[in-house]
């Protein structure tokens, strides 16, 4: 059992997106400041189902997550490369980016045991496909039904799929893209747009992979953050 006291954490909101609403609680991030010890305890537990997914090669093997050698820089650039390829095969990609409505929260703790006893499942989906109707009717027909069995696992599973926040992007040349006949993504009884960009583990993507707008995001923060270190130490200079 951990100690009450560990449980204990200092939250503060962070703002997920800058459209959002600000007056809605939806529209904020809580971050979790937790103990010292808790953290402690958290790098040792860590450690130990780390081992225990290695020792018995409970792995998925496109997972980047918790994986030693892995990250999120492992993930970008498997899914930038098989992109960036398939365009230059002449193939559009449709990807899928799902949300999951308070994961950590809704798990059971039972139902976690059982399938660290088996295996770990992975919910990332894009699909290659070639700019014919024929071809992006196959392909999202095809996500479509790894969506909806994603769904009914994560229910059967006491978790839920947040369709609000499910994005769809496709991705491809002009060319390729101006072949592709509009399309939605259906999902049970909800239905996913088509956007002009999403963010992919704090990468923007833009249907092109020109990464322009993320180029631009990254430039505008680092000004951002240069201004403010230029502020500090003229503020230092009279104290």
């Amino acid at each position: 059992m951990v100690p009450e006291i560990f449980k204990s954490a200092s939250v503060t909101p962070i703002f997920k997106k800058r459209n959002n609403d600000p007056e809605s609680l939806a529209s904020y991030r809580p971050i979790n400041n937790l103990p010292f010890l808790a953290k402690i305890l958290e790098k040792v537990v860590a450690h130990q189902l780390s081992h225990h997914m290695s020792r018995n090669h409970l792995d998925e093997p496109y997972q980047s997550a918790y994986r030693k050698f892995h990250g999120t820089e492992t993930a970008l650039t498997r899914i930038q490369n098989d992109i960036l390829v398939s365009m230059d095969q002449g193939k559009v990609a449709i990807l899928v980016l799902l949300d999951h409505s308070a994961a950590v929260d809704a798990l059971d703790h039972q139902i976690l045991l059982e399938r660290l006893q088996s295996h770990v499942d992975d919910t990332v989906l894009y699909v290659l496909a070639s700019p014919t109707s024929d071809g992006v009717t196959m392909c999202t027909s095809l996500i479509e039904r790894c969506c909806t069995d994603i769904k009914r696992w994560m229910n059967s599973n006491y978790m839920k799929l947040n369709t609000n926040k499910t994005e769809l992007l496709v991705i491809g040349t002009p060319g390729h893209l101006n072949k592709v006949p509009a399309f939605n993504l259906n999902i049970g009884v909800d239905c996913v747009e088509a956007s002009k960009q999403i963010k992919n583990l704090r990468v923007v993507f833009d249907r092109n992979m020109k990464m322009q707008t993320h180029i631009r995001e990254v430039a505008r923060n680092a000004m951002y953050h240069l201004h403010n270190i230029t502020v500090k130490r003229e503020v230092a200079k009279f104290q």
